[in-house]
């Protein structure tokens, strides 16, 4: 498969000099190139990657994932489309098989067909292989990399990539539904007074919260399949579960569950908000466990994607940058517009200010008004690979992440909650450096003062 791999790569006018990223030429790529690159590797299963370069020649934004396989698998080609949706970064995956080439778009939702994933979900065309190079190459020319890089592909095919379909979109008005319908449910429950004294967003932030922290624990999975926590974890909670939303059915499995979590990790990060033990009831965590399986029964035909959401797979900046949209909201604004900081602006600034390339030195990072971290996160991460690539090293332990954490990274604001999130952002952000069982075994995020 290597050989057809390396002549659709030709016939692309694409290699390492101009921005691909292969496993033979990771100790020629940037530090960001190297570490997108061993990450989508592990998480979706891709043999390759091109970036777009900027005016310095310098790799930046993934534009094609490239994956061969060694026969056509309808089940494997579905999944690494979804897998690739939910990365939300490259708009383009390239599936080559020993006769095809089977182009999808990643900006089009993955969908259910007949209980199963479609393999047609997303899917632009299917190209049959050439047996020589010029005969390629007349196949490929619209996804040539000049015109790619020019702009005329994105120009010419600009309908067919919506941005709505994106996966920071539908996960931001899932969040949205999600967050709207759980406020009205329990702002039904209660009388006038006990709504004026009840922080009833708090709890509701709370719960989505620990919800998509527990969902990234439970899908993280090492090579072995293994996840983040051990055989039989839930079972002690709750008889027979299997999973975080065979918890739900209970709610003193659940809180019995968050208790275990906030001793396990840190009981300073996401703390249960006053009042929600009496306010939250077994109705409340029964409609949250019916967004999560994609079964409830509202009107919102987005909300049978929760069950093609990888969290293991969306990046963290991304789930933190969607959080800080909660803050702009009251309690009966649902769509007055996105106010969370784009991932874009959080490069370019960051490019600015600390690039991902260059020698470490301890340099402090202060965010006097961090909202839900996005800036620090990014911070955090630049630091961590500049510090990984300094000391010659391809992994770093649990101590060393918490170290550079702690003496490095500040953020301040008004808003307790978002101090709340932000921590919670910056803790995922040290998952990601690390194996599941690094994570359960001896992790622990630091706190924070609120």
């Amino acid at each position: 498969m290597n050989s057809i791999l390396n002549s659709i790569f030709t016939a692309l006018h694409i290699k390492p000099e101009n921005g691909l990223a292969v496993e033979d030429s990771l100790s020629d790529m940037t530090t960001y190139q190297r570490l997108f690159f061993k990450q989508v590797q592990e998480k979706v299963g891709v043999d390759a990657v091109y970036f777009l370069r900027d005016s310095d020649g310098i790799a930046k934004i993934p534009l094609i994932y490239f994956s061969a396989m060694d026969k056509y698998d309808p089940d494997e080609v579905a999944t690494l489309h979804r897998l690739a949706w939910n990365l939300g970064e490259a708009p383009l995956l390239f599936i080559v098989t020993p006769n095809e080439l089977k182009i999808f778009n990643n900006y089009k939702t993955p969908r259910k067909k007949d209980g199963s994933l479609d393999p047609k979900a997303g899917l632009i065309e299917t190209i049959k292989l050439a047996d020589d190079l010029e005969s390629q190459r007349q196949q490929l020319v619209h996804y040539n990399r000049i015109q790619l890089e020019s702009g005329d592909f994105w120009r010419t095919s600009k309908t067919r990539f919506d941005s709505k379909a994106r996966i920071d979109a539908t996960l931001m008005n899932n969040l949205k539904i999600m967050r709207s319908t759980l406020i009205k449910q329990i702002k039904k429950r209660l009388d006038e007074e006990q709504q004026q004294s009840v922080n009833i967003v708090a709890i509701v932030h709370g719960l989505l919260s620990r919800s998509i922290l527990i969902k990234y624990l439970e899908e993280r999975k090492d090579s072995n399949k293994n996840s983040v926590f051990p055989a039989g974890f839930y079972a002690q909670f709750f008889d027979k579960a299997e999973c975080y939303t065979d918890i739900l059915m209970s709610k003193h499995a659940t809180y019995n569950l968050f208790n275990c979590l906030e001793e396990k990790f840190n009981g300073d990060m996401l703390p249960l908000v006053a009042d929600e033990l009496d306010i939250v009831c077994e109705d409340d965590l029964r409609t949250l466990r019916l967004f999560l399986l994609g079964d409830t029964e509202l009107t919102s035909r987005q909300i049978a994607l929760w069950p093609l959401y990888s969290f293991d797979v969306i990046p963290i900046q991304l789930i933190s940058s969607i959080y800080e949209l909660f803050f702009h909201l009251s309690d009966n604004e649902d769509d007055k517009g996105t106010y969370y900081t784009p991932l874009h602006l959080v490069d370019m600034l960051m490019d600015e200010v600390y690039p991902w390339e260059g020698t470490f030195s301890p340099t402090t990072f202060l965010d006097p008004s961090c909202g839900s971290g996005i800036f620090l996160v990014e911070a955090y991460r630049r630091l961590v690979c500049r510090w990984m690539r300094s000391n010659n090293r391809t992994a770093i332990s649990n101590n060393e992440l918490t170290e550079l954490l702690e003496k490095c990274i500040f953020g301040v604001d008004l808003n307790g909650e978002a101090v709340r999130v932000a921590s919670f952002s910056l803790s995922l952000a040290m998952c990601d450096f690390l194996d599941p069982k690094s994570i359960w075994d001896s992790l622990s995020f630091p706190g924070c003062n609120v």
